[in-house]
């Protein structure tokens, strides 16, 4: 009986070890200060996740609650610096630097300072880890896209590569060059890489609130989308756009169709839902 006691107690304790561990493993990890981020992102030649917040911002703390709390995030995050940067404290000079104007703005930082991505506002998980993963794959492939395409053997696969990395960086000028070059290969060959070029030069407008450039750009991807994510973040991104200029009205198409698909992301059908019944009370 003692013995039982004893095993149960034992291993009582290892499985109590074993959540911990594995629930420190599903949490972001955060660096202890920028500086601190930025000198392992040099040595480990990752990306800078840069959380720029305040004590005040509601989106913050969701972000905090439902996204950097899930396991996936958790473990997505392994492959970037994170760090959390009070954007009215100790983050000041960096968010004039970065050009923050909202929160959270979440900033994706190459190793020589220069920006390689952001998310603006609150993202499930799903998403921030599309986004995420997004970044980190163009910090890794652009030396050899970009050398490719100066060869003069880009083809559509680089080129919408290259797009969305482009619009990552805020370059507006190389991003439509390269949408541009895109366009032109024809339905054919690059069919299949259009609805990511044009969301991903659509969120560039987004997040400049340039919202009249984003939405023509949305629309396109949602309908040369071939998968469901993309369809379905095509129209939600356009109804956010629209609800950004106060236009609720017009967004009723778009969140109508993500309702209407056979298998939407549940999380966007979740927020389709909730702005299509703001939309329709005003």
């Amino acid at each position: 009986m003692k013995f039982k006691r004893l095993f149960g107690a034992v291993a009582g304790l290892c499985l109590l070890l074993t959540l911990t561990a594995a629930q420190a493993a599903e949490k972001v990890v955060w660096a202890k200060s920028l500086d601190a981020a930025m000198t392992e992102a040099k040595k480990s030649n990752k990306l800078v996740m840069i959380d720029f917040y305040t004590d005040w911002c509601h989106w913050c703390k969701v972000l905090d609650e439902k996204t950097y709390s899930d396991a996936r995030v958790g473990k997505a995050a392994t492959q970037v610096v994170a760090v959390k940067v009070n954007a009215e404290k100790e983050g000041v000079e960096a968010a004039k630097k970065y050009k923050v104007q909202g929160y959270p703005t979440i900033m994706f930082i190459a190793p020589d300072g220069s920006v390689a991505g952001q998310i603006g506002g609150y993202a499930p998980p799903e998403p921030f880890i599309v986004e995420m993963n997004k970044f980190v794959m163009a910090h890794k492939e652009l030396p050899a896209l970009e050398a490719k395409a100066a060869s003069g053997k880009a083809d559509a696969t680089t080129l919408a590569k290259l797009t969305a990395i482009y619009a990552g960086k805020n370059d507006v000028n190389r991003t439509g060059a390269t949408l541009a070059k895109l366009e032109q290969a024809g339905s054919g060959q690059a069919g299949a890489h259009l609805a990511k070029a044009y969301n991903s030069a659509g969120d560039m407008y987004q997040t400049a609130q340039q919202f009249d450039k984003a939405i023509p750009l949305f629309q396109k991807a949602a309908k040369a989308s071939k998968t469901p994510y993309e369809k379905a973040y095509a129209h939600i991104s356009s109804a956010v756009c629209y609800f950004s200029t106060g236009k609720n009205k017009q967004a009723i198409p778009d969140l109508k169709a993500i309702l209407a698909m056979p298998k939407p992301p549940a999380e966007m059908k979740q927020q389709a839902q909730q702005m299509l019944t703001v939309a329709n009370k005003r």
